[in-house]
């Protein structure tokens, strides 16, 4: 019999303390290229009384375990404390694609011992293709919790970029389950979904996902997907599972209000009164008068666990404001004020909205750069209440596209904002004016056939270079050669040939004056 085996039951032969140590996680699921090297920290939290004096690991089993090196600190963790334990996985370039899985066990030398903590892995090693995507919750495809109204539950969110080149990876969240919401933030910054990551070959960035959920959301699932923008059919999706526990209380409130509007836009609140009793409850919503509140007087009708009631809100002036809901219930019993925070701010930036067609997307998407950036969001038939809410904080709202790719209904239900249409009568002449009104005293333009793959292609360089990306048939309309000559007047000297672009319309591009220099 082996020792790890041996060791194991004189453990449990000779009485099971409860354990001491957690670890933040028991699962790894890592996806690796042949020889590539990822490192991956393992921390191990002392929840007892008394000091772990020294930490013991079995060897690594499996048919990973030559893959695995596990490297534990020879020192005492006080209680409360952290131990960080260093995981490498390494994949010799000589390993073939496949799954391999290993694991190992843990345990103190507490006196009685604690059962042993098992920690397992499931390596996947692939060849590295042009775009690829990994994505991972706490270093799994899926990781679980418990969340309340009161704590929400908290995960690493790492985006890697698995494939040969740079790539913009798009995270977002297909589907949110009612009474769920999801937060994601890079660094302290809260960021809007979707989100798209700008990664080189073989990096990773570091995310926070955080989920609060309201009183009456209930326990389930929900799936985190990242897609490589370079070629959409690579994506990896992770899922997050919520057990919902309950706040036990005599009662609760809960007011769902943006904790920041734009001035003149109309938002949704929410207010949520969970009490144990069948009862009607009479709101007053009480603010400053530049805060329009409507229903401002609102009734509660309890059925034993909760009431609600929703409510719009509009700020007319950029300001701090405060609104106190005044409650008392149908017996004339009164509740304590509820008072809520938030801040008017005037709008601003600029938006882009566009068809599905990602061939507009690529090149608007450009205009982001130099700390400056531009969503470019695509719409379908119809303006939802999820863009919508996406433009918001938004000025200027530009449509790329002529009506065949972004309708005149939409642009009808864009009133608020300053709206104004880029287009020209294909995609050719879109890009040339999107490049001639968009970008300024750019000495410059990178050149793409009007092909998907082309213009795929095309986009890598003129991100790489900074230059806006332009779109060449065999012929130069019109309205091309006019955004040409205002782009000229101002600069523009060079045409850098990229990919798809025919013999006529390089030699047209010569002709309009322009030296071509071929990437």
């Amino acid at each position: 019999m082996k020792p790890i085996y041996l060791i194991l039951i004189v453990l449990l032969l000779s009485g099971i303390a409860s354990a001491q140590l957690k670890p933040d996680r028991e699962r790894f699921d890592i996806e690796i290229h042949p020889g590539e090297v990822i490192h991956k920290t393992l921390t191990l939290t002392n929840t007892g009384e008394e000091p772990v004096s020294r930490i013991r690991a079995t060897s690594v089993g499996g048919d990973a375990k030559d893959m695995i090196m596990i490297d534990i600190p020879k020192k005492a963790i006080d209680p409360g404390d952290d131990m960080d334990v260093d995981i490498f996985f390494m994949a010799p370039p000589e390993t073939k694609p496949g799954a391999y899985a290993g694991f190992f066990y843990i345990f103190d030398e507490t006196a009685p011992p604690a059962l042993p903590i098992a920690i397992s892995f499931n390596l996947n090693v692939i060849e590295k293709d042009s775009y690829n995507v990994g994505l991972y919750i706490n270093d799994a495809r899926e990781a679980g919790g418990e969340v309340t109204p009161d704590e929400p539950a908290e995960f690493d969110l790492e985006v890697r970029n698995t494939g040969r080149f740079r790539d913009l990876i798009e995270v977002y969240i297909p589907e949110v389950p009612e009474g769920w919401h999801p937060k994601l933030f890079d660094g302290d910054e809260e960021i809007d979904l979707p989100y798209s990551l700008p990664l080189p070959s073989g990096s990773s960035r570091i995310l926070r996902l955080e989920v609060e959920v309201d009183e009456n959301a209930r326990s389930g699932s929900m799936r985190i997907v990242a897609e490589s923008q370079g070629n959409r059919s690579k994506n990896a999706s992770v899922a997050v599972n919520l057990e919902v526990g309950v706040v036990v209380k005599g009662y609760d409130v809960r007011i769902d209000v943006p904790k920041r509007v734009v001035v003149n836009r109309s938002y949704e609140g929410r207010m949520t009164l969970f009490l144990e009793n069948n009862v009607r409850v009479m709101v007053d919503a009480v603010s400053d008068p530049s805060l329009l509140i409507v229903p401002s007087s609102m009734v509660l009708d309890i059925n034993g666990r909760f009431g609600s009631a929703n409510f719009s809100l509009i700020a007319t002036e950029p300001s701090g404001y405060a609104i106190v809901f005044r409650m008392v219930d149908s017996n004339g019993v009164p509740f304590p004020p509820e008072i809520v925070y938030l801040e008017a701010i005037e709008p601003s930036g600029l938006a882009i909205i566009t068809s599905a067609d990602p061939r507009y997307t690529a090149m608007a998407s450009l205009l982001s750069g130099n700390n400056t950036t531009v969503p470019v969001i695509q719409v379908g038939d119809r303006l939802s209440k999820e863009i919508r809410d996406q433009l918001l904080p938004y000025r200027d709202v530009i449509i790329l596209g002529d009506e065949s790719a972004v309708s005149s209904k939409i642009e009808s239900e864009l009133s608020g904002f300053n709206v104004s249409r880029i287009a020209g009568a294909d995609l050719a002449e879109t890009s040339w004016i999107l490049a001639d009104r968009m970008w300024s005293n750019q000495t410059a333009v990178v050149v793409s056939g009007p092909g998907e793959v082309d213009v795929f292609r095309s986009y890598q360089i003129a991100k790489r270079s900074g230059l806006p990306l332009v779109v060449c048939g065999d012929a130069l309309t019109d309205s091309i050669r006019a955004a040409m000559e205002n782009m000229m007047a101002r600069g523009l000297e060079k045409a850098i040939i990229a990919s798809g672009v025919s013999d006529t319309a390089v030699e047209s591009l010569k002709a309009a004056g322009l030296s071509v220099e071929v990437s």
